[in-house]
């Protein structure tokens, strides 16, 4: 499990070989964002980082869609994925941190693992 216990938070934090890890996690679209793509640079616009490279792209995770951005920070790797279901709810985001020497291999990870996300209908 992984969150804020006061916060509405929910997801899992996967550790990789690395030293790196995946952090998924859904909650609700609180600032109301239209898009995933808005959603992630009002994200990108939070973090510390000089990056050249802030470019957001559309993307899919299993069968939703969603934006990607990648970061490269010094020795510090950052990949944020942000996922829409398809009529509204909860919101979904996949993070990756790194290090910069594993950020390709740790990024492979991160890519079977947003093509495998599947939701799961509530009974």
């Amino acid at each position: 499990m992984t969150g804020d216990e006061a916060g509405p938070e929910r997801g899992v934090r996967i550790s990789l070989p690395s030293g790196g890890k995946i952090v998924v996690f859904g909650e609700p679209n609180g600032l109301e964002w239209k898009s995933p793509k808005e959603g992630v640079w009002t994200e990108l616009t939070r973090e510390a980082c000089a990056s050249v490279q802030q470019e957001v792209k559309q993307t899919r995770v299993g069968e939703l869609n969603s934006a990607k951005a990648t970061l490269v920070c010094g020795d510090r790797g950052l990949t944020l994925l942000l996922v829409f279901r398809t009529r509204g709810g909860p919101i979904y985001w996949v993070r990756l941190e790194t290090v910069r020497a594993h950020h390709s291999e740790d990024a492979s990870i991160l890519k079977e693992i947003a093509a495998s996300f599947k939701l799961i209908r509530w009974q």
